[in-house]
């Protein structure tokens, strides 16, 4: 019995941290087996997921290519915030342990009942990939009217996914351990390529039943060519700042779910990013210090060299940086996706400029991020590192040169982007009223049209005004 106590110990612990659905996923996954490729992907079908919009809200007759760095811009009102949760809808479905569940029921497939007919080996079931987009159409719709507490989104939106048109389920009975002491396993595979391994008896996996579990991997394979690509995806709404120092009652599934997470972060042990620490760097630098959480009282507070305050005397600034600060913290960035409303809410034009070396980094990271932003000075910070990127890439140039280039810049070369990555999105309204979302070449950066306009009537005013002055 002693034997068992420090793993119980262990469990406890384990348990406390709050991260429950991580710690699942963490010690269920190394039941799941690749049959057919390597175990960890190099490629990214990432942008194999696509979205034919007919209609969203304001917006209609559009597409979206779904990127590792989403970037939507335009005027406001138009629908950015909606384009946004729609790209981000993809990791929500991968990251949650009920709506695949849901879609299994639809179709009237249930684990228990088939297994009961199950003998040696052969096909489960099968399903095509016409009738899964068309229910992943169906739960989009719900998902959106859930995130914003209302249906007049009225979405029409149809989602490419990039799995074949059949999904295949197999099973096969084995046996396994020592002769006379065998215990009998089940293992379900996907199309003879991403397999499961249960015991007979097993019904479920956390809220998930075996079948939604491993059809939840074999998609997040298919996505990330790598069963264990992502793992965490995080919401950052606008007006964000206030749910750091109130106690807000959510109405909608946008901010229940942004205050969900924050418990589960606020309960998980700090887990640096070790092997980014230019990340962890550019966050003190943004904040001028670093925020954190106290355990017992659930109160957040903000460091500093010189002071040790609580969250509700600190600057707005500080309240909406201070979430995804506490995510980096946490959370492995590189198996996360990251939706932020404008990510330069309350920042100075110089701070704005850093939250873009920040977004960089992630990115960088392998993180996937989804952004609205009105912001000019972000996004010319953006394009400065894509154009990074391009000189380290211009024939002839040497490590020496490129160094050289980054010190007189004072850019540290670690910040370029490849803009290949980017997928920039600005909207713009049609004469009816409508609204379409134009994909912009980020061959030199991203465009920033929108905020020429303004530039080009302050100007203009300003001349007007300074010739009134004068004559």
């Amino acid at each position: 019995m002693t034997n068992v106590q420090p793993y119980v110990a262990w469990l406890v612990q384990e348990l406390q941290k709050g991260d429950f659905h991580a710690w699942m996923s963490k010690w269920t996954v190394y039941n799941i087996t690749k049959d057919n490729r390597n175990m960890f992907g190099d490629n990214s079908r990432i942008e194999s997921v696509k979205f034919k919009i007919k209609r969203l809200g304001a917006i209609t007759d559009s597409e979206i290519t779904l990127r590792q760095f989403m970037v939507f811009s335009g005027e406001s009102g138009l629908g950015k915030s909606y384009a946004a949760m729609l790209c981000n809808y993809v990791f929500f479905l991968l990251w949650s342990r009920n709506r695949l569940g849901n879609f299994l029921k639809e179709q009237g497939i249930s684990f228990n009942e088939l297994r009961k007919n199950w003998r040696d080996k052969g096909e489960a079931f099968r399903i095509t990939k016409e009738e899964f987009q068309k229910w992943v159409c169906r739960d989009l719709y719900d998902f959106l009217t859930y995130m914003l507490n209302s249906d007049a989104h009225q979405a029409d939106v149809t989602v490419e996914l990039p799995i074949p048109d059949t999904l295949v389920f197999n099973y096969s009975e084995e046996l396994k351990g020592l002769v006379d002491a065998e215990e009998a396993y089940l293992r379900i595979n996907i199309n003879g390529d991403l397999s499961y391994t249960t015991k007979n008896e097993d019904e479920s996996i956390g809220s998930e039943s075996p079948l939604a579990f491993l059809l939840r991997y074999y998609l997040i394979d298919r996505i990330f060519d790598n069963y264990n690509g992502f793992k965490y995806n995080f919401i950052l709404p606008p007006s964000r700042g206030a749910v750091m120092t109130e106690n807000v009652e959510p109405v909608s599934g946008l901010f229940k779910e942004f205050i969900d997470r924050l418990k589960n972060i606020n309960s998980a042990s700090d887990k640096p990013n070790e092997s980014n620490p230019h990340l962890q760097e550019e966050f003190r630098q943004i904040l001028d210090g670093r925020v954190y959480n106290e355990r017992l009282s659930g109160k957040y507070f903000y460091e500093t060299a010189d002071m040790n305050i609580p969250m509700t005397a600190a600057a707005s600034s500080i309240k909406e940086i201070a979430p995804l600060s506490l995510f980096v913290n946490k959370y492995d960035v590189s198996l996360s996706s990251i939706l932020i409303e404008e990510p330069e809410a309350h920042l100075h034009p110089l701070k704005q400029r850093m939250m873009a070396d920040v977004l960089s980094l992630l990115v960088n990271n392998k993180a996937c991020i989804q952004i609205t932003t009105h912001s000019d000075y972000l996004i010319r910070r953006l394009n400065e590192l894509v154009l990074l990127q391009q000189i380290s890439e211009k024939e002839g140039m040497t490590p020496d040169e490129f160094s050289s280039i980054c010190q007189e810049t004072e850019i540290p070369s670690y910040l370029k982007i490849n803009h290949a990555w980017i997928g920039a999105y600005l909207l713009k309204r049609r004469e009816d009223g409508t609204v379409e979302i134009e994909c912009q070449n980020t061959d030199d950066g991203i465009k920033f049209d929108s905020f020429y306009s303004a530039l080009r009537k302050n100007i203009d005013t300003r001349k007007k005004l300074v010739n009134y002055l004068n004559n």
